[in-house]
């Protein structure tokens, strides 16, 4: 569909405006202002949606369990909106466990685990590291599409306490891979699960120690 249209209105059957999009290539592309729909008739990973009227239009890609929106406020005649969509695995955002793909976040071991609109708040209630407390997603994850994994968190922590995250095949075993936040770290994490093929649960661990216990705080955990 040629741009060059988004120009030529006054018609019959001339736009009115679009939005273009760029998408992973093979994923299904739609956009909808919840009334109006439209979805892209192929899956090369660029198309140019016809825009009706003025409206905010979330454009979506989806591909098996990955997907990725974004929504664009046409105000005006003659607007060229556009949107760029990398597919994302995401397993949780803030009040959001995603339970469709994780079956929710579970308590594995020792856990206090408490889910708010902004975080978990992950707290071990026993001592010591072959009790540290394990959370993780309550379903395994297809993980045979995904390179990495990421974590945003705070180890909030009062002395040496850690807080990990990483990936088993079961839920109480050692971790498969797994990174860690330093004391009172803040940041996101990422972990290369490129050698993971298959069903595995996302875990995070949390540590007590002899003084202190730890806090872990998860904000997001997405996959790409």
């Amino acid at each position: 569909m040629s741009e060059a249209l988004l120009f030529q209105r006054g018609g019959p059957g001339r736009l009115w405006a679009a939005i273009r999009a760029e998408y992973t290539p093979g994923a299904v592309c739609s956009c909808s202002d919840g009334v109006c729909s439209f979805t892209a008739e192929d899956t090369s990973g660029v198309w140019i949606f016809p825009i009706p009227y003025a409206a905010d239009w979330t454009v979506t890609a989806v591909s098996g369990s990955k997907s990725k929106s974004e929504t664009v406020s046409i105000t005006q005649a003659g607007q060229l909106g556009s949107v760029s969509l990398v597919l994302q695995l995401t397993l949780y955002s803030p009040g959001n466990e995603c339970s469709d793909i994780t079956g929710g976040w579970a308590k594995y071991r020792n856990a206090s685990l408490t889910k708010s609109a902004s975080y978990m708040r992950i707290v071990p209630t026993v001592k010591y590291d072959a009790n540290s407390a394990l959370v993780g997603t309550a379903n395994k994850v297809d993980l045979t599409e995904v390179s990495n994994l990421y974590a945003e968190g705070w180890n909030n922590c009062g002395g040496d306490e850690y807080l990990g995250f990483g990936v088993c095949s079961d839920k109480t075993g050692d971790f498969s891979a797994a990174v860690y936040w330093s004391p009172n770290q803040n940041i996101k994490k990422s972990l290369n699960v490129t050698r993971f093929n298959g069903l595995y649960y996302v875990r995070f661990v949390v540590f007590y120690g002899d003084s202190y216990k730890g806090d872990g705080r998860i904000y997001n955990v997405w996959g790409d």
